[in-house]
């Protein structure tokens, strides 16, 4: 394929695809890794399948990775992002530093909590108003540390819950925070 490195994307989910067929229409090398069984509707991809909780999976997944993407998520109660989300990062930032890629990690708005009214942008404060609101917050404040020593070289965008099945990619720019600028408007929440 041409392009320049391998970009890996966790989750076929509801955006996990969308970015997938992103990356290809600008040529990029592209794997999709999925838990499941089933193929990944975008021409031109490898599909692998394992499980995200499995360190060294990850990090096999990832081998020769230039960005790895965390698209995934997983069933929408509060004790399972408590017991899920926390490890699929830490495997994730683990595996992205063993490749020297960067991570990009699709997040929410859950850690945001209530704004009193005012716009939500990349600079506003995490500020929960739930339990998942505060496992969000903790995920992102345990990828700041990795941002700083540059070991994963993170990158986060949010997005509202949901964007619905088979998105538009106009629909899906006005309600997605950039995983890169081209997708929307703003600019991404990104560390150097």
């Amino acid at each position: 394929m041409a392009g320049e490195g391998l970009h890996v994307v966790f989750g076929a989910g509801q955006i996990g695809p969308l970015l997938a067929e992103r990356l290809r229409a600008q040529r990029k090398a592209v794997r999709v890794v999925r838990k499941s069984a089933g193929a990944v509707p975008v021409e031109g991809v490898e599909v692998v399948r394992g499980d995200a909780m499995d360190t060294a999976f990850c990090i096999k997944a990832t081998g020769g990775a230039e960005v790895v993407y965390h698209c995934m998520n997983t069933p929408y109660f509060a004790k399972v992002w408590q017991e899920t989300l926390p490890r699929l990062q830490a495997n994730l930032v683990a595996a992205a530093g063993r490749a020297g890629a960067r991570l990009v990690v699709l997040d929410n708005l859950y850690a945001l909590g209530r704004t009193g009214g005012r716009p939500m942008t990349e600079e506003t404060p995490p500020n929960p108003c739930s339990k998942k609101g505060a496992i969000r917050a903790q995920l992102h404040e345990g990828l700041m540390p990795r941002a700083t020593s540059r070991r994963a070289s993170p990158s986060s965008g949010s997005t509202l819950r949901r964007t619905g099945s088979g998105c538009s990619p106009a629909r899906l720019r006005s309600r997605l925070a950039p995983l890169w600028p081209s997708l929307a408007p703003h600019s991404a929440a990104r560390s150097s």
